[in-house]
């Protein structure tokens, strides 16, 4: 619960958007392990936790006061490694949380969206340290030049495909993880993860990639490419 106050904290001081969040009474404070069953109401995202039946074995209750193993994904996103570096809402959470106490591992693409390059400090596999808790893991990435273009779709795909396998190889599971979009494909697997390990699994649908893809087709075709883009 802290995760998503704290994320609905940072969307306040970022955006615009209005929040009306519902938590059921039956909160995870109320009964023991991950099993219980939480329903969020939040007009800009979608909260999955795992049905009980899904649980293999679930880990320790989450506490407010608890150190949590927390994971943020996102690609896309300015990784402020430098001076000057913008700090954004997956960074902005990351520290906030990290300065709480908890243990948090970014998961990101290892290529520099807005610059359009490879990202050198994240380029061996092995998480950089930004600030107090927070540290940031590369993905081995294709890199695209163009926003709209099937070398960035590919790029995606080998993206999520590599965090697939490189999550399948960690020794200790996070408490909870937070994806957001776009890419769907890594929140494909990201979700597909979380759900495999009855780990909590919050979506932040931030933009609807790549539906936005169809825009450039002509009106009689887009439903083709709505069809080709389905996954």
């Amino acid at each position: 619960r802290e995760v998503l106050l704290k994320l609905v904290a940072v969307n306040e001081r970022m955006t615009r958007f209005h929040v009306h969040a519902d938590v059921r009474q039956n909160a995870l404070s109320e009964r023991p392990g991950l099993q219980t069953r939480c329903e969020y109401w939040l007009e800009w995202s979608d909260v999955y936790v795992p049905p009980q039946e899904a649980v293999p074995s679930p880990p320790a209750a989450l506490h407010l006061e608890a150190r949590l193993r927390t994971w943020l994904i996102k690609i896309g996103e300015v990784v402020p490694l430098h001076p000057g570096d913008q700090w954004m809402r997956v960074s902005l959470l990351g520290a906030e949380l990290g300065s709480r106490g908890h243990d948090v591992l970014w998961w990101t693409s290892a290529f520099d969206h807005q610059r359009k390059r490879g990202i050198p400090e994240l380029a061996d596999g092995v998480p950089v340290e930004i600030a107090r808790g927070l540290r940031v893991l590369g993905i081995p990435s294709l890199g695209y030049t163009k926003n709209i273009s099937i070398r960035r779709y590919v790029d995606h795909r080998l993206v999520s495909f590599q965090f697939s396998r490189l999550a399948r190889e960690c020794q200790t599971l996070p408490d909870v993880i937070v994806c957001s979009l776009p890419d769907h494909n890594l929140a494909f697997e990201a979700c597909r993860f979380a759900t495999d390990n009855g780990i909590p699994f919050v979506l932040d649908i931030r933009d609807p990639w790549p539906d936005r893809l169809t825009e450039v087709f002509p009106k009689r075709v887009q439903s083709l490419a709505r069809l080709v883009l389905w996954r």
